[in-house]
C-alpha cells in the first residue's frame, strides 16, 4: 500500500465540524484507513449508496445483526404507550431509516 495514502499531514487543510470531527477526508484517504486495520472496514457512510443500501437491508435480516430486531421489538412494546404520547397528527420521523421498515 501506498504509504503517502496514509499520511494525513500531506492531506489538503483540514476542516473541522460542529463536533470536531475532521471533514473533507478524501475517499481514497477514508478506505487505506478502514483497509489498514487489522479488521478491515469500510466508513459506513460509503454504503448507502442504492447498491449499498440494499447491501445493509440484506445485513439487517441476518440472525447476528440483533439491531433492527431490537429496535423493532422496542418500539412494538411502547407502541400503544407512543399512541397516546402523540396526536393523530404527529409523524414519526426515524432519520437514516433505510427502508423505514421499523416504523411503517
Amino acid at each position: 500500500m501506498n504509504k503517502k495514502l496514509l499520511n494525513l499531514k500531506d492531506m489538503h487543510k483540514q476542516n473541522y465540524d460542529k463536533f470536531g470531527k475532521i471533514e473533507n477526508i478524501s475517499f481514497i484517504n477514508e478506505l487505506a484507513i478502514g483497509f489498514s486495520k487489522k479488521n478491515k472496514k469500510i466508513p459506513s457512510r460509503f454504503h448507502y449508496d442504492l447498491n449499498g443500501s440494499k447491501y445493509f437491508e440484506k445485513i439487517t435480516k441476518l440472525k447476528e445483526y440483533y439491531v433492527t430486531r431490537t429496535e423493532k421489538k422496542i418500539l412494538k412494546q411502547l407502541s400503544q404507550e407512543m399512541k397516546n404520547i402523540f396526536d393523530d397528527d404527529s409523524a414519526f420521523i426515524e432519520f437514516g431509516s433505510g427502508s423505514a421498515d421499523k416504523i411503517s
